[in-house]
């Protein structure tokens, strides 16, 4: 075989080892971090909702019939809610939520009832609440309370698994959504929580704040009030002995998670949740599940160990 033909063989093979690689996926190391939470609500025309006390992780709504044409009104009252989601999710690792559907009263003229639906899957729109949950992602988990003359039902699905997708290659597809649906007769209130992706390879280092023994300064302010706080990390570093105005308010709050500078916190003496971001000079900044909009809370530290 002449050189200049193995020069080409030797080219050709090159050239095809490149094509080859370029089109296999690239999974970099990463994960995804809660960004943005998204909602809307819609239905149809001859049915007006009222939808009240909505917060990232709960929701109440009435649903009524603009135009009654029977012999009884239709209504229906019912109260959604469940934990947050993680904060940050890992490509093909598992995460649990749960979730609680009470239906507090319905006068009822149709076969209708109240659905909690929620999947994981790539964002989607929002304006397709009323179609439901059917195809429209993984694992599904749904709650549904049946309509009839004065019922009264709560039903919970106290655990939920899913599991995150693969992560993909190309810029605009590095997100990922977890999807909520509330529906009351075919009127829908849509909550996506949105995950943007991250090449960082782990989680963010120990933080002083978070050091056993650490005292943190607290301010809770907005409409709700404004609480001013003394919180101090226990000596395990697994929980939190908080206090407020002066000592005359007290709680325990565990330390769920501190990943990527996301903060999540579980405070016992109202099954809430705090969540927040640390920025660069070690205060954390955020938001609770049980606020009003408006209302947020910081944390700075006040003395080390």
């Amino acid at each position: 075989m002449q050189s200049h033909d193995i020069f080409r063989n030797t080219l050709l093979l090159i050239l095809l080892m490149i094509t080859l690689v370029g089109i296999q996926p690239v999974f970099a190391e990463g994960h995804w971090i809660l960004d943005q939470v998204y909602r809307d609500s819609g239905g149809r025309d001859d049915v007006s909702t009222n939808w009240i006390d909505g917060s990232d992780t709960s929701l109440s709504g009435e649903t009524s019939w603009k135009w009654d044409t029977m012999d009884c009104t239709q209504k229906i009252s019912s109260t959604f809610s469940w934990t947050p989601p993680p904060l940050v999710i890992y490509p093909e690792s598992s995460f649990n939520m749960s979730f609680s559907l009470d239906q507090n009263s319905c006068s009822n003229c149709l076969a209708v009832d109240s659905t909690l639906g929620a999947q994981a899957n790539t964002p989607t729109s929002m304006g397709y609440g009323n179609q439901g949950m059917t195809g429209r992602g993984m694992n599904a988990a749904q709650l549904t309370v049946g309509c009839i003359s004065g019922a009264k039902e709560k039903k919970t699905h106290t655990f939920w698994t899913s599991t995150a997708p693969t992560e993909y290659v190309t810029g605009k597809d590095r997100d990922f959504a977890i999807n909520i649906v509330c529906t009351m007769y075919q009127e829908w209130y849509f909550i996506q929580y949105y995950y943007l992706w991250s090449d960082t390879e782990s989680p963010a280092q120990e933080q002083e704040l978070f050091k056993p023994l650490s005292e943190w300064s607290v301010q809770e302010y907005g409409p709700m009030g404004n609480y001013d706080g003394i919180w101090k990390v226990s000596a395990d570093g697994k929980t939190i002995d908080a206090s407020w105005s002066g000592g005359r308010i007290t709680d325990i709050i565990e330390i769920q998670s501190v990943m990527d500078n996301y903060v999540q916190l579980f405070r016992k003496g109202n099954n809430g949740y705090y969540t927040g971001s640390l920025t660069s000079d070690g205060i954390i900044q955020g938001t609770a599940s049980w606020y009003t909009e408006g209302q947020t809370w910081t944390a700075k530290i006040l003395k080390k160990d």
